[in-house]
């Protein structure tokens, strides 16, 4: 193996030059807006110049080799591939709704760290290493090293695109939603573009472009979570001490409902059960969510994969920890923006928001001042100053709008928004990619075409990702609540089909091809039962299961009410509006024990464990001869070497 020490100096030579590029090109926009440049155009100038980059990135890792597509040579040095792994998962706070979280409670928060720290270290302690070692190009490639045969790989493929597939849609729509708020595309021209992005990033260099982009990115995230951060501590420090006091000048927002994208991790947190299952849930899932399992793989040994989550944890935390930091100083400038303050004299950027749906006041949207003076008008009292339970923010409001609410100069807000736009790119490319090595490696070449020439392995490959991206889009657009709604589920479906198959296969050696299939079968099958009968299914799930449910004696009777009202009503719009009312009812109180979806994970990773350790157990004493066939383990002779299977 070449070294190292020559790509990383070079590297950091490159990365030097571009973070002072980057650091050069805010001064000259920090300068040009004290001199009156209009702020669109700082906004529109420093987003474009940071996504232009990171296309250059991703044409200059270009590749025609297929260990540099799919692994990227394995020659990733482990900070590197430290600081790419800490960008890619940190949208798994932004998706669980952290600074929101905070904003709102500040408890879920907490919890989303704990998991996500949680998983790093199991992936440090119980993944990275051996899957490395395995020589695997994905996942599924790894439980087929281990387990034999064809059905393990073609199970995990099938949990693989199930637990990736509304993710990506998630993903894509959420990186859509900040290119229409920074630019004022329409969601469709957004989402088109996002999908376009995700693809200039990734098809050109496989794997090898995008750590490098991810690497890039993950310069503008440290910047975005540093600056902003930093400046706000310092005016709350001298506001602070002009009061000559160290409490908060204004109590936060705590109070009021946000719309209706309130954040999963405020719902699960208030419930101990729920806390519980959200800890396990993202920590397991975490471990063994396959975009980013490709960290380990493309590092050059198992010493170096295990020092690159390393890395990962103390990034990951780093920015991660920022978030809350950044939601508990914040929450305050925009509370002082809004409690207390006359109807009449509201900022700007509250209808701004409001006309996206993002801020209610008196229950109304806010879309201009007309329209919450006449919501307010009896809500707010004689005094015409707003409450807290006038008020109703969505989470993702603060980072959007914060900036500007505590009166941030306009390229330091803008640079917090390509700091989301980064992270959302970062975790969307590490999807689309990881669903195209599936389809390309696992089902084409190990399945179909087993003696594919290289060029056509490519080929496919970054057709794959194409078509990966492109339909991501089109479910993001068609089915959108859906796709947000299911997202989360990606972690609990990852927890259950693949976490208990890798850990149990790279370290129990008793573990059978037979044992793998079954456990998969059982975790993911209980996990992808429950996500969608209670999401798609909720008035049946609800009527089968309603022994084990927790809805409340008026819960079930309003159930009973609706159903009656459903098959009464008379006439097709009647009908379905009668349904949709009882729909959404039902899925409130269709669970087991009050179990949220993304909550099944609490139950079924032990299954699918369990049901893995006694079928391989039973395998083993039915056909005894198969006992003194041990599958060599991870790195030692007899393993499959990587040339072998990439090259």
């Amino acid at each position: 193996m070449p070294s190292e020490r020559p790509q990383s100096r070079t590297l950091g030579r490159v990365y030097s030059l571009y973070a002072a590029g980057l650091a050069a090109i805010f001064l000259v926009f920090a300068l040009l807006e004290r001199i009156g440049l209009p702020p669109q155009i700082i906004t529109y100038g420093f987003t474009v110049t940071t996504i232009t980059a990171y296309v250059l990135f991703g044409w200059a890792s270009r590749t025609m080799r297929v260990s540099g597509f799919f692994t990227a040579g394995r020659r990733v040095a482990a900070a590197w591939n430290g600081l790419a792994l800490a960008v890619s998962i940190l949208p798994v706070a932004v998706l669980t709704g952290l600074p929101g979280s905070v904003f709102f409670g500040g408890v879920g928060a907490l919890l989303a760290v704990l998991g996500m720290t949680g998983g790093l270290v199991l992936m440090l302690a119980l993944v990275a290493g051996p899957l490395n070692a395995s020589g695997a190009v994905t996942v599924p490639d790894a439980l087929a090293l281990r387990c034999g045969g064809t059905l393990p790989r073609l199970l995990a493929v099938v949990v693989v695109l199930a637990s990736g597939a509304a993710a990506l849609a998630a993903q894509l729509w959420a990186l859509g939603e900040l290119l229409a708020w920074g630019f004022g595309l329409t969601r469709e021209t957004a989402l088109v573009t996002a999908s376009l992005l995700v693809i200039a990033c990734t098809v050109f260099g496989g794997l090898r472009a995008l750590t490098w982009t991810q690497v890039a990115q993950a310069f503008v995230v440290a910047a975005a979570a540093t600056l902003p951060l930093l400046m706000l501590w310092l005016r709350a420090r001298m506001l602070r001490a002009g009061a000559g006091m160290g409490e908060p000048l204004v109590p936060a927002l705590t109070s009021g409902v946000p719309p209706d994208s309130a954040g999963l991790v405020m719902q699960m947190a208030a419930d101990p059960l729920n806390a519980a299952a959200l800890v396990v849930a993202i920590a397991a899932g975490t471990a063994s969510l396959p975009h980013l399992l490709h960290r380990p793989i493309a590092a050059s040994s198992a010493r170096e994969a295990r020092r690159a989550v390393a890395w990962a944890v103390v990034l990951g935390a780093a920015f991660a920890l920022a978030g809350v930091a950044y939601a508990l100083i914040l929450s305050h400038d925009v509370a002082a923006t809004l409690v207390g303050r006359p109807v009449a004299r509201l900022p700007d950027w509250i209808f701004t928001e409001g006309r996206q749906g993002l801020v209610k006041i008196c229950g109304m949207a806010a879309v201009d001042a007309v329209s919450v003076a006449a919501a307010c008008s009896g809500a707010v009292g004689d005094a015409g100053f707003l409450r807290p339970e006038n008020v109703a923010l969505a989470p993702s409001v603060l980072l959007l709008a914060g900036p500007r609410a505590a009166g941030l100069p306009i390229v330091v807000a803008t640079l917090g928004f390509t700091g989301l736009l980064a992270a959302a790119l970062a975790a969307s490319g590490g999807l689309a990619f990881a669903l195209a090595a599936v389809l390309a490696h696992d089902l084409h070449h190990r399945t179909i075409d087993r003696q594919a020439p290289s060029a056509r392995r490519l080929i496919v490959a970054r057709l794959a990702l194409v078509a990966v991206a492109g339909a991501a889009a089109l479910l993001a657009l068609r089915w959108r609540e859906d796709a947000i709604a299911l997202a989360p589920a990606a972690f609990a479906l990852a927890a259950s089909g693949l976490f208990p198959a890798l850990v149990l296969g790279f370290w129990w050696r008793r573990t059978t091809a037979a044992g793998v299939v079954a456990g998969m079968v059982a975790g993911s099958g209980l996990c992808l039962y429950y996500v969608l009968a209670t999401r798609f299914a909720a008035p049946a799930f609800y009527e089968t299961w309603s022994m084990l449910s927790n809805a409340s004696p008026a819960a079930a009777a309003r159930y009973a009410a609706l159903k009656v009202e459903w098959l009464a009503a008379t006439g097709e719009a009647a009908r379905a509006a009668a349904r949709a009312v009882l729909e959404g009812h039902a899925r409130g109180i269709a669970n087991w024990f009050g179990l949220m979806p993304f909550g099944i994970a609490l139950v079924s990773l032990p299954l699918g464990a369990l049901v893995m350790i006694g079928v391989s157990l039973a395998d083993r004493a039915l056909r005894p001869a198969a006992a003194e066939v041990e599958a060599p383990r991870p790195g030692e002779p007899g393993a499959r070497p990587f040339a072998d299977r990439a090259a």
